[in-house]
């Protein structure tokens, strides 16, 4: 889990089907003295784990990324403390399968998109 080491949620806000949580990205985080020394990069399958699991927190179950239709990854994305990102994630109607959950997700910097996805989260099942 990323939560409260990797970053931080300031605020959230729900209209409808889509939820935007403003976070802070933790720059002294340990990640970032190998992902890149001297010039940090949130590496990212960080960003996907931070749309997973503010989706999680949202739906209250632990979930698991079955299927990607779309990953771009469309600005580096430096950690700031004094930066605010924009994670929205819009849930999208599932025809065939109600377990299943349809989103649609991307991180901003202000109006600067960094990162969108398209994907199908379903209920992990954990092992003992």
């Amino acid at each position: 889990m990323l939560l409260n080491n990797f970053y931080t949620v300031l605020r959230s806000a729900i209209q409808d089907q889509e939820r935007t949580v403003f976070i802070t990205i933790h720059p002294d985080h340990p990640v970032f003295e190998g992902h890149f020394p001297g010039q940090p990069v949130v590496p990212g399958v960080c960003m996907v784990q931070i749309v997973k699991e503010l989706l999680e927190q949202q739906e209250g179950k632990n979930l698991f990324l079955r299927e990607s239709s779309q990953m771009k990854f469309l600005q580096l994305l430096t950690p700031s403390e004094k930066d605010e990102l924009g994670v929205t994630i819009q849930m999208q109607p599932q025809d065939n399968d109600e377990s299943l959950l349809r989103i649609a997700a991307s991180i901003r910097r202000q109006d600067v998109l960094i990162f969108k996805m398209q994907g199908i989260f379903s209920e992990s099942v954990s092992s003992v």
